[in-house]
């Protein structure tokens, strides 16, 4: 009951993400990571426009993904549970940039039922039972045979392509990069703005329709930039100035292209900086 009230109470509530600098970091990667390879996998998915078949609005679509993300923290408590989320919001869109059924507001608390049922398949070794899913999330609005029957049309759609990288797992493999072990204040200050900084972005219909490796890229990029902007400085061991050289790494290691970074910078810092990635950037832009 508690979770479906405020599904339906979200639309005035501020829910605020704040850092809290308490995130771990490994600082030698003795092996790299092939984001090339993993990227090609993103690139079978087309997930610009996703929305314009719809009659879904994206004020609509942002609400959910907030309710997402609250249904998980709720559900995981002090768990880091940002792979879940991370999963639940893509799956959504992809869903609703395959599919041929146009769907509409009424439709989105079933898709967003439906895709976290399935990140949690996924994700997590204990997923959330078919039970809880029913009596808890769904509070009894759909009954337990059509959950399964979306279920199974939402694999059919994806054609069982569930397990792509997200821009989660892409944000955390080149953190393991640029930070490796480092726990110092700097490191951590920024992976967590980071991933402050993708929570609010799951909720942009703009941002969300960029490459996955190529958004979380801008978003490490990006919280290197606030710390310096916060801190007044960004230093490498030796104590110089490295936020410049740590971006260029960071593009290079990523392997995507400067103009592509550089105007996906652009549009994130304006969606960022105006503070109202729902109700300004997630849908009008």
């Amino acid at each position: 009951m508690f979770l479906y009230q405020q599904y339906h109470q979200m639309d005035s509530e501020e829910f605020n993400y704040e850092s809290n600098n308490q995130f771990y970091y490994e600082e030698f990667l003795t092996e790299p990571l092939d984001l090339v390879a993993q990227n090609s996998q993103q690139e079978l998915i087309s997930i610009d426009n996703f929305l314009i078949n719809h009659t879904l609005s994206k004020e609509r679509r942002s609400l959910m993904v907030k309710w997402i993300i609250y249904v998980f923290d709720t559900i995981y408590g002090e768990q880091n549970n940002d792979s879940l989320f991370s999963r639940a919001v893509h799956l959504m869109d992809v869903f609703l940039k395959k599919t041929t059924v146009v769907y509409s507001d009424k439709d989105v608390h079933l898709i967003g039922c439906t895709c976290i049922q399935m990140a949690s398949q996924i994700e997590d070794a204990s997923p959330i039972e078919l039970e809880t899913m029913y009596d808890t999330i769904c509070h009894k609005k759909f009954t337990i045979d059509e959950i399964n029957e979306f279920y199974q049309k939402t694999l059919e759609t994806l054609e069982y392509n569930t397990n792509f990288p997200t821009s989660y797992s892409y944000l955390q493999n080149l953190s393991q990069f640029m930070f490796g072990q480092s726990q110092d204040y700097q490191s951590m200050y920024v992976q967590e703005e980071a991933n402050n900084i993708l929570r609010y972005c799951y909720r942009s219909y703009t941002m969300m329709q960029y490459n996955w490796l190529l958004l979380a890229t801008t978003i490490l990029g990006y919280a290197i930039h606030v710390f310096k902007q916060v801190h007044g400085y960004y230093q490498d061991l030796q104590g110089k100035d490295s936020s410049s050289q740590d971006v260029m790494k960071l593009i290079e290691i990523a392997g995507v292209n400067l103009a592509d970074f550089e105007n996906c910078f652009e549009i994130l810092s304006e969606q960022f900086n105006c503070k109202c990635l729902e109700k300004h950037c997630s849908s009008q832009s």
